[in-house]
């Protein structure tokens, strides 16, 4: 394999750009540069964010463990471990200096792919990856077009006036004058359907408060108190950065698609497991953790039917990510045989490269060896402009997207609370003592907002396929006892329904 350059990928298939120093600092993150980063022979390898200081190991891989702390220890580190995962077992481990040496995960994984001899060892290699650093929105900023997968730069392309209105700057408070969606009796003998959010969380707001259930990760028992969700992020709006009291970047974005599942389905049910900090900032261990809490809940008896995962990480070796990205796949193969389906954005960085989990939507599952999701079972999903008829300028594309929806300049909740430090520009009182003022940039006591980004386009597919669900059994989900088969036979016939019922039909994945 001969290392390429840019300017040979085909058009279309660029690097974004990353996140800031400072903000790459704030999260514990770093870049895998292919220019200084230390390559095998014949490996090649593009960008990517990922914690610096870890690495996921399969927890049993006994060869894997004992191939990483040799090679830690060649560097000058221990293996520390942090925390593992459930049945599929992704075992986190953090590396601390002995004496004095440099910490970073990407020389550890390479000095253990050097140290490997013998098929074992060699093999072992693919249930070593490191804990990459998934952001919800653009990656350098947060995956709306202003979000976790959103835009949220008032002028995102850096030309000026370029998108730079209400509904690509990040949400912007509106007011929607509509009755809430109206729910429906459910028939005997079924019951509605459910959608797990994997998100921020859930704010208050009237449309949500009576559906919306909500869970917390029960597995964080060695993590310092920095890297704990705050619950209270989707209510105040600001615990992190700096003193400004401005709005966090991703406050409200979890609210703002449970909204949109509502509207897409008033009859469903809505699950939401926060697992991202409103400064955008997640692990991969984290989504590994949150899809193996969602298979653990069903066992204790959650139905759980969709999810919906607004959130990506660009891979190094993308060509090798079925094979060299194993662990984010085996929950969510197991959700998969359990009838659920996994709905993932695209991306909000205008390229053809690849974004996972969502990509291996797209991935042909001819190599044997590792865990495959069905095809059916996982949908990809970019967006598209209000006319249903164009893809968003923001949205990533390609032969691995396999889902569209609208998903820019759309309306959804946002949490009442949040009012924070912007005021309105000009605020006056007129001759009779009655206060006027333009509108508060980040006052959402209203409920609403507009925002754009495949984040957003990801929870409509999520609703829509509910919705199909409904449609397909007359209403209401039947109860079964054990609805695993009888569940993927279900959203293998309602994802293609929805995939035919999107606004853009001649969008096809090998477009």
């Amino acid at each position: 394999m001969v290392q390429y350059h840019h300017d040979d990928r085909p058009r279309g298939d660029f690097d974004p750009a990353f996140p800031s120093a400072g903000r790459l600092a704030r999260g514990g993150a770093r870049v895998l540069d292919p220019v200084t980063a230390t390559r095998l022979p014949d490996q090649v390898i593009r960008p990517t964010v990922y914690a610096g200081d870890q690495l996921l190991v399969a927890a049993g891989n006994r060869v894997a463990q004992q191939l990483v702390r040799a090679a830690a220890a060649d560097l000058g580190l221990r293996a520390v471990p942090v925390e593992t995962t459930g049945p599929t077992g992704a075992a986190l481990l953090r590396f601390v200096p002995s004496s004095a040496a440099a910490v970073d995960a990407w020389q550890v994984r390479q000095r253990a792919a050097a140290r490997a001899e013998g098929v074992e060892q060699r093999e072992a290699l693919r249930d070593i990856q490191l804990n990459h650093m998934l952001f919800v929105g653009r990656q350098n900023v947060p995956l709306p077009y202003d979000s976790p997968q959103p835009y949220d730069s008032p002028q995102p392309y850096g030309e000026e006036g370029l998108y730079a209105d209400l509904a690509y700057a990040g949400p912007r408070p509106v007011a929607l004058t509509m009755a809430p969606p109206a729910r429906h009796t459910v028939p005997n003998g079924h019951r509605r359907p459910v959608v797990a959010v994997i998100d921020t969380g859930c704010g208050p707001h009237p449309w949500l408060d009576k559906l919306v259930t909500h869970r917390t990760l029960q597995r964080r028992p060695n993590r310092p108190a920095p890297e704990q969700i705050n619950p209270l992020g989707e209510y105040y709006g600001d615990i992190s950065g700096p003193l400004d009291g401005r709005r966090d970047p991703l406050a409200g974005h979890g609210t703002f698609i449970c909204g949109l599942i509502h509207m897409a389905c008033p009859d469903a049910d809505i699950l939401s497991l926060p697992i991202v900090r409103s400064n955008g900032f997640i692990g991969e261990h984290d989504l590994i953790l949150a899809l193996e809490e969602l298979a653990i809940l069903m066992d204790q008896g959650q139905r759980i039917d969709v999810v919906s995962v607004s959130m990506g990480y660009y891979h190094e070796s993308p060509k090798d990510a079925t094979d060299w990205d194993p662990l984010v796949l085996a929950p969510i193969r197991e959700l998969n045989r359990r009838g659920v389906v996994v709905v993932a954005a695209a991306g909000n960085d205008g390229t053809t490269r690849e974004m996972y989990p969502a990509a291996f939507a797209g991935q042909q599952w001819a190599k044997a060896g590792g865990p495959r999701p069905e095809p059916a079972l996982l949908v990809s999903t970019g967006a598209l402009n209000p006319d249903g008829r164009s893809v968003a300028l923001f949205s990533n594309g390609g032969s691995w997207v396999t889902g569209w929806q609208r998903g820019a300049a759309v309306v959804s909740t946002m949490p009442t609370t949040l009012q924070n430090s912007l005021q309105p520009a000009v605020r006056t009182l007129d001759p009779s003592g009655q206060p006027r003022a333009t509108v508060d940039g980040d006052s959402f006591t209203s409920g609403f907002a507009v925002a754009s980004g495949t984040s957003y386009a990801t929870p409509v597919m999520a609703g829509r396929i509910a919705a199909a669900l409904l449609h397909l059994d007359q209403g209401g989900i039947r109860r079964l006892g054990d609805r695993s088969h009888q569940g993927q036979d279900a959203l293998r016939k309602a994802v293609p329904i929805v995939l035919r019922w999107a606004p853009f039909p001649f969008l096809s994945p090998d477009a």
